[in-house]
């Protein structure tokens, strides 16, 4: 290989990842969209993520644009509101621009992953 080639190389090993780099890599769970819902179980934040698939986050999590109401759940459902409004997090009092997911069988579970967006 050459000289410039090894050197680009060596850059990359060396460069450090940014939480959008780190967005970037994880497409498979990356929050795209979502929408604050109140159910006949309670209250729930839909996450739509890239492949489609519906994640529901535990109750902590609210939506910072404010909720919508509906009596029952459509899973079907494709209207979401817009990209990346942001999430609080009622128990640490942390508000999240974007998250990254791990999927559960029951539920999301929160990576640690802060967009360094202040409460």
């Amino acid at each position: 290989m050459s000289t410039a080639i090894n050197r680009l190389l060596n850059m990359n090993k060396r460069m450090e990842y940014t939480p959008l780099h780190k967005l970037e890599q994880n497409k498979k769970y990356r929050v795209q969209k979502f929408e604050h819902y109140i159910t006949s179980i309670g209250k729930q934040v839909l996450v739509v993520q890239v492949e489609d698939k519906n994640v529901f986050l535990p109750d902590r999590f609210g939506a910072l644009f404010g909720k919508k109401e509906v009596r029952e759940f459509n899973n079907s459902r494709q209207q979401i509101f817009l990209i990346y409004k942001g999430l609080r997090d009622m128990e640490k009092e942390r508000k999240y621009h974007d998250i990254s997911f791990e999927v559960g069988p029951d539920a999301a579970e929160i990576k640690t992953f802060d967009s360094g967006l202040s409460n």
